[in-house]
């Protein structure tokens, strides 16, 4: 008889799978390692995932496909005018990080793998997905004019995300240097988050129009 896959005991799985991954990596986590955080056996975890890298595989393009989907939709916004669209980039990217901290370590650790680019690749994640037509005409546009500075999309994007990510990805360093220079008490990063959003977009508004 055939058992039923239980959907609570699968989205459990994958949440504790996506933690280790991304604290120790894909060749340092063990099946075990996963079973033992999740409370089950290694042989339930193989029935619902088969084998580590099937597991993997979900995981990294499941994370993908949330960090990615969402602001692809907004830079092919017709509707929004070029700095709308960089602000909502903005605000979409810190929220969803607020929400998941731990995806940018997973994703950027496992974006270095061969395997990670091939197994977008066959979920339809190719070239033309990364293309922003739209907000590249834009883009060109308001530089012809004069507007911004001389920039591509893609630079743009690599600069946005790297002033978003950081605070995530440097989390425990900027928490223990907070110590240095104040209370413990008196610091949240919490609160520093909330203020993130701002200062990113103020930064991101003065680099270009410093032409």
């Amino acid at each position: 008889m055939e058992l039923t896959k239980d959907k609570n005991t699968e989205d459990k799985i994958k949440e504790i799978a996506k933690k280790i991954f991304a604290q120790k990596g894909f060749a340092a986590t063990t099946i075990r390692d996963i079973a033992l955080e999740a409370g089950v056996n290694v042989a339930l975890l193989n029935y619902y995932f088969r084998s580590k890298e099937n597991l993997f595989n979900i995981i990294f393009v499941d994370s993908f496909v949330l960090v990615f989907e969402k602001e692809q939709q907004i830079l092919e916004d017709k509707e929004l005018a070029l700095f709308e669209k960089i602000n909502l980039f903005i605000a979409n990217k810190i929220a969803f990080l607020k929400d998941n901290p731990a995806l940018p370590l997973f994703v950027l650790s496992e974006m270095r793998e061969a395997t990670a680019i091939d197994q977008l690749k066959k979920r339809g994640f190719d070239e033309a997905f990364f293309q922003n037509k739209v907000f590249e005409q834009q883009l060109k546009k308001a530089i012809h004019k004069n507007k911004i500075r001389e920039i591509s999309v893609q630079e743009l994007k690599i600069y946005i995300i790297s002033l978003i990510v950081f605070p995530f990805l440097a989390k425990d360093m900027i928490i223990n240097m907070s110590k240095l220079a104040k209370s413990e008490a008196s610091f949240s990063f919490e609160n520093y988050i909330a203020t993130h959003q701002k200062r990113v977009q103020e930064t991101v508004y003065l680099y270009l129009k410093n032409i």
